[in-house]
């Protein structure tokens, strides 16, 4: 008994320190938290075990071709994001039928207009990267776009009462199905083909699932000019930073197809996502559930933000240091236990990446804080700062060293940031050099380490 009441205490110290409560609310946060820690840890061991498998079934150029096209579509739906399910998350009409519908109507045009958009530039796409599979690819992934956005809005109200735990469900089992659909494909006919189909067939469960599995009303088309001019007022600063975002993240691997060859994105594009696969399952509870935590803080106890930020960070970048050691030092023989010959070069790309991400770590670990204390601004400043960043850095590293030179850009960019990031919070009273001290001096260490023993120097680039 005295070990379960000490649980108990421990999880209302928590429950307090990360909501300042200990409502229902604080208690649907924390399963919101763990559901979310759960998903994204299944997610990610999914696209581990496919990865390993549709690698010995397909080339690395296929990955590199798809990771083009993928950045391509994934740049059309940020750049076209207007907070459609932030929409029914914070308007006091979220729950309102015709307001859900006229939501609903402007997803689906939102899907059906990038697709034309998409299948218009193609062509482009093709002749701009010498890679013909993009005329066809770009198009077939626009059709999985379109069949999202006849997803139920219903999934907007279960996140906006954060139950996330039927959501999750569906998102793996769409997933799953998506990758048996790949991996069969692939054995049969080992084309790009296999890679597209995957993603259309993960599009249609998900949409599927949407409207069978989640009860409640049917959306319908509708048009109702004042939701239209509610979503408008609130999309603005999320089209905007959405905009910065694609062009820090996706927009990197558009820039590294200007600069190498399909090949060697293929392994960059494996590479980080080991190094990333930690870094994502915290970003995803970050912007699920962090985020709502830091507002209801700064809503009613303002003064107590700066040592929730801080407990929040220590946690984060305890996870992520750990990670990063680990791939730093032993990165290459992971790639070689899991991954055949061909792929070999990936394991020196994980090296690097991850000695580079412990500073990248430090900046993020704010996330959700300025959206939460009412600076979007000045969020979107800082990705601004970012995309210049990585532009002079990937540039400067691919002119200096080439293949080598490029992906240890991509690894300054934490560096390069870290006193923009410093003088930013520092403003809010929110920086804490104690806080980073220590996974500064790791990632030197890494650095040095890396730079001595790591397995680029038996590489030719």
């Amino acid at each position: 008994m005295t070990d379960l009441s000490a649980l108990a205490r421990m999880r209302a110290r928590v429950t307090r320190a990360m909501t300042g409560d200990g409502s229902g609310l604080a208690a649907r946060v924390i399963r919101g938290g763990s559901w979310t820690l759960a998903g994204n840890f299944g997610g990610q061991a999914l696209r581990f075990i496919s990865n390993i498998w549709l690698t010995h079934l397909l080339f690395p150029a296929a990955f590199g071709v798809m990771a083009i096209a993928q950045s391509i579509i994934a740049g059309a739906k940020m750049l076209s994001d207007v907070g459609l399910q932030q929409s029914v998350i914070r308007s006091h009409r979220g729950h309102d039928g015709e307001f859900l519908d006229t939501v609903w109507t402007l997803q689906v045009l939102k899907g059906l207009g990038i697709l034309v958009v998409m299948t218009a530039i193609a062509p482009l796409a093709s002749r701009l990267y010498d890679q013909p599979e993009l005329a066809r690819v770009i198009p077939g992934l626009g059709v999985a776009v379109l069949i999202n956005g006849f997803a139920s809005t219903k999934v907007a109200l279960l996140n906006r009462n954060i139950e996330i735990g039927r959501i999750v469900s569906m998102e793996l089992g769409s997933q799953l199905a998506g990758i048996l659909v790949m991996g069969l494909w692939a054995w049969l006919s080992p084309t790009l083909w296999s890679l597209v189909a995957g993603n259309i067939v993960t599009a249609l469960v998900m949409t599927l699932a949407t409207h069978v599995f989640i009860p409640g009303r049917t959306n319908r088309f509708a048009w109702q000019k004042s939701t239209v001019q509610e979503v408008w007022s609130f999309g603005g600063w999320v089209m905007l930073s959405s905009g910065m975002t694609y062009l820090v993240g996706e927009g990197r691997n558009l820039l590294n197809g200007s600069l190498v060859g399909p090949h060697v994105i293929g392994l960059m594009v494996i590479s980080t996502m080991l190094v990333m696969v930690l870094w994502n399952a915290i970003q995803s509870i970050s912007g699920r559930v962090l985020f709502p935590a830091y507002a209801t803080v700064w809503r009613e106890r303002p003064q107590n933000l700066p040592a929730v930020v801080e407990r929040s960070r220590r946690i984060q970048l305890l996870a992520g240091c750990a990670i990063a050691i680990l791939f730093a030092l032993v990165g290459d023989r992971v790639v070689n236990l899991f991954y055949d010959a061909r792929y070999r070069e990936a394991g020196a790309f994980i090296q690097i990446q991850a000695a580079g991400s412990i500073v990248g770590f430090l900046g993020g670990t704010y996330g959700g804080v300025l959206w939460a204390i009412g600076r979007p601004g000045v969020s979107t400043v800082l990705l601004a700062a970012q995309l210049l960043a990585t532009v002079a850095l990937l540039v400067a590293g691919h002119a200096l060293g080439g293949v080598l030179g490029l992906v240890v850009g991509m690894s300054l960019i934490g560096v390069a940031m870290y006193p923009v990031n410093a003088l930013v919070y520092a403003r809010f009273g929110l920086f804490q050099p104690r806080t980073d001290a220590l996974p500064f001096l790791i990632a030197i260490a890494l650095g040095v380490d890396v730079y001595l023993f790591g397995a680029w120097r038996g590489m030719s680039f």
